[in-house]
């Protein structure tokens, strides 16, 4: 059933952050809803990058939320029902750009607003200090939630496939042994880059789903499943490094002794990786049950990057 097919839903709809990946997926799902007008923000200078979408469909709007002023933006947004952000980057991009693109929102009349919420839930079970990553994200809901012109919706959906095979990410490997934090029975939740795009469209279009947390999932798979799955052709050893509150101890001592900025991006990691290992951030049941998505299995993600 096509997310569109109700006519109550919202039908247009502007994406900023559409030349990242997930970006670019979520605007090709949004181009699949035949009743659905797909306008994507992009500066002048990036419009390159997003040929393709536009060959697809997709209507420009010119615009970048580090340069463009609030009313520029509102005056761009007029009779856009629904914005959804799929930005990235520092806190310039995902704070105050974001703040722009709420606050042109308002102005314009906007009726929903999807920040870029994407990964482990972060709102409902992270501290402020957590990640420096998610740290400017969840300011940014607390400004969401603090006004009441605009429903807005997280949209939450666990760790990334790829992600989870990011080489030293989860795991070291040295010849056969496997070296890890954490426990190997803890259990991960990962969704893949294209059924999250498909989670966002129904879930963007749906007047009913505002003003909460949702939580989506492809699969779920212990640490030690992703070992196994991350090193098939290994007769795998484990040597456990420690627990997950000693790589969090290790994080925040490094923290507390002062990051050399080429130190950021290492602790950033860090700080995913005591994430998801930890399970702080794991829901205890996901909303997958509201969408019309069959998601792709992990186990058939894996098969595919191998063709």
């Amino acid at each position: 059933m096509s997310a569109s097919s109700n006519s109550n839903n919202y039908s247009s709809v502007v994406i900023a952050g559409a030349s990242g990946n997930l970006g670019n997926q979520i605007v090709k799902a949004f181009l699949n809803q035949p009743n659905v007008r797909t306008h994507i923000l992009v500066r002048n200078e990036s419009k390159h990058k997003v040929e393709e979408l536009i060959k697809l469909g997709a209507h420009i709007i010119e615009g970048d939320v580090t340069t463009s002023s609030v009313e520029e933006l509102a005056q761009s947004f007029k009779g856009i029902e629904v914005i959804v952000s799929a930005l990235s980057g520092d806190h310039s991009v995902v704070f105050d750009g974001q703040l722009k693109l709420l606050n042109a929102a308002k102005l314009s009349g906007v009726k929903k607003f999807v920040p870029s919420s994407y990964g482990f839930n972060f709102q409902d079970y992270l501290q402020l200090g957590d990640s420096l990553l998610i740290d400017p994200k969840k300011k940014l809901i607390n400004d969401l939630q603090s006004q009441n012109q605009v429903d807005y919706l997280l949209i939450h959906n666990g760790l990334f496939y790829s992600y989870a095979f990011f080489p030293g990410f989860l795991f070291q490997k040295e010849n056969d042994t496997i070296k890890y934090y954490g426990d190997l029975n803890v259990k991960i939740q990962l969704t893949d880059t294209l059924d999250i795009a498909k989670y966002v469209v129904e879930a963007s279009l749906n007047p009913q789903l505002k003003n909460k947390s949702i939580n989506v999932a492809g699969d779920e798979k212990t640490l030690e499943e992703l070992a196994h799955l991350s090193f098939p052709q290994t007769q795998l050893k484990f040597e456990k490094l420690g627990s997950a509150q000693d790589l969090k101890n290790l994080i925040q001592k490094e923290i507390q002794q002062g990051l050399k900025p080429e130190q950021i991006g290492p602790i950033i990691y860090q700080q995913l990786q005591w994430i998801a290992i930890s399970g702080v951030a794991h829901p205890p049941k996901t909303d997958n049950d509201l969408f019309n998505v069959k998601p792709l299995s992990l186990n058939d993600y894996v098969k595919n990057q191998k063709q």
